[in-house]
């Protein structure tokens, strides 16, 4: 081992510490900004504590000492083991959890190369290096030190590689615990980390092919270059021009690709079919809040009939996902897609809605549990196998009705919560632009409709009926006391302002 070699270690385990140091900091702060803001949102105060009793004045620095106070609480808490539980898992986890981000940090350069012009310094001029090194030297004539811990020519890889497993310290959490309640909410959050890679590796596709490496140091040292002598190198810049958006992508392929340019924000949807005449469920979604159902009601139900009476028949055979023979009867009588009756929009949107809801609560893919028309028909979960999922995680009896009455619960609980903030029925509207064809007094009586159907006022909020049904009676006492309900309220199209829409 040379004084060379020595000195790039030594550095390196410094700089190792720093970077320990600094992203500990940073995370504190970050997560304080992070409650600060939940606190907002929420109305609340969010972190006033952990003061500093200064000359005899009262130091509150905004919460900004509530990370110092949070890390010293964790260190002096007790290390619980659960009854059960798997002690050297139980601990082994959360380590994990907090270590894999470290380890990432060791390939960031976080500053550009240093370059020293020192002359060689002998190693017997260095206290107690002499005797370890004789006759060596320290060359630190033009040297470039890089102040990274790794610098790997793969270093974005090994990025991904590392970060993806942080996903085994949630799994070892969870199975560690003994819990299967435990277990299945680890397995609910492994999946999310897993599906979300995907997407993140996509990201940095642009970094590669913009900067022609996957080296992080490399990246950096380009993007401290200058282009044309005034723009700085940044991918916040070159992958603009590098990467047209979707319309102007459309536009150079040309050949009528301009009309399948929908996925834009303006534009809002995916398929040129929902932009025209207004679509019926999807703007029940649209308005009421429930836009990210869409990916369900893309395949739950399809969107547009099929004409050939015998391929119909097929399709509803193998449909195993409705869960009423209500919806395949629909089905069988559409003949033009826009007309469906409301009953069935707004039972169809329900319908979507509960599959969104269970596929979030369980940790399922909207691919797998409602796409069927595109690919067969058939779907691998659905509700009337789901709770069986249910009750294999926790030992409880379920069946699609009770699932569906989770879902309802949901739905109204949060519905309720939007409406203590002030949510009505005039804010439910979808851009103007949205629809090419627009029908004020339609869209206003599919509302009503869909109120009443959900057992909601004419202003869209759940009345004392509904709410105790689903157990949720003390969520009614609070509106109650916060004069959002009177307690005797009647649903949509019982309201007298109903009545021109019921005519």
């Amino acid at each position: 081992m040379t004084l060379d070699i020595l000195f790039q270690m030594v550095v390196s385990a410094i700089w190792a510490i720093a970077i320990f140091a600094g992203v500990a900091n940073l995370a504190g702060l970050c997560t304080w900004v992070e409650r600060k803001l939940s606190s907002m949102i929420q109305d609340r105060i969010g972190p006033n504590r952990a003061n500093i009793r200064l000359f005899g004045t009262n130091i509150t620095a905004i919460g900004l000492l509530h990370p110092i106070a949070d890390a010293v609480k964790m260190f002096m808490k007790e290390d619980f083991v659960p009854a059960g539980a798997n002690r050297v898992l139980h601990t082994l986890g959360p380590m994990i959890c907090l270590f894999i981000p470290f380890i990432v940090f060791c390939v960031v350069p976080f500053v550009g190369p240093l370059h020293i012009q020192w002359k060689d310094i002998p190693a017997e001029s260095l206290w107690l290096i002499g005797s370890l090194f004789p006759g060596d030297a320290l060359h630190l004539s033009d040297y470039t030190l890089y102040l990274i811990v790794a610098d790997l020519d793969m270093g974005m890889l090994f990025v991904f590689g590392i970060a993806s497993l942080g996903v085994y310290g949630v799994l070892l959490a969870g199975y560690a615990s003994n819990n299967k309640f435990s277990f299945l909410g680890a397995l609910r959050a492994a999946n999310q980390m897993i599906g979300y890679e995907v997407a993140l590796g996509l990201t940095a596709v642009g970094i590669f092919m913009v900067y022609g490496s996957m080296s992080l140091n490399t990246i950096v040292e380009q993007q401290g270059r200058l282009l044309f002598g005034i723009i700085p190198l940044w991918g916040i810049f070159t992958q603009f021009p590098a990467f047209p958006s979707d319309e102007e992508a459309a536009r150079r392929i040309g050949k009528g690709a301009e009309k399948f340019d929908h996925n834009t924000v303006k534009k809002f949807e995916q398929l040129p079919i929902k932009l025209g005449k207004l679509n019926p469920a999807y703007f029940l979604m649209i308005a009421t809040g429930e836009d990210m159902a869409i990916t369900q009601i893309e395949g739950s139900f399809p969107q547009d009939p099929i004409t050939d009476p015998e391929l119909k028949e097929e399709f509803i055979s193998k449909w195993t996902a409705v869960p009423d023979k209500k919806f395949a009867e629909w089905f069988r009588q559409w003949v033009k897609r826009d007309q469906l009756p409301d009953e069935a929009m707004v039972a169809i949107v329900d319908w979507n809605e509960c599959m969104h809801y269970l596929d979030d609560s369980l940790g399922f893919c909207g691919f797998v549990s409602s796409f069927r028309g595109q690919f067969g028909g058939t779907t691998g979960y659905h509700v009337w196998n789901m709770p069986q999922v249910v009750t294999h995680a926790t030992g409880w009896e379920f069946d699609k009705d009770r699932l569906w009455a989770c879902f309802q619960r949901n739905r109204n609980l949060i519905r309720a919560l939007n409406n203590r903030l002030g949510l009505r029925r005039s804010w439910e509207r979808p851009p103007e632009d949205h629809w090419a064809v627009r029908n004020e007094e339609y869209e206003q009586l599919l509302l009503t409709k869909y109120y009443d159907f959900k057992g909601w006022t004419f202003d869209g909020i759940p009345t004392k009926a509904t709410l105790e049904k689903l157990s949720l009676g003390y969520v009614a006492e609070d509106l109650i006391k916060r004069g959002v309900l009177t307690g005797n309220e009647v649903t949509a199209l019982n309201d007298p302002r109903a009545r021109k829409d019921k005519q």
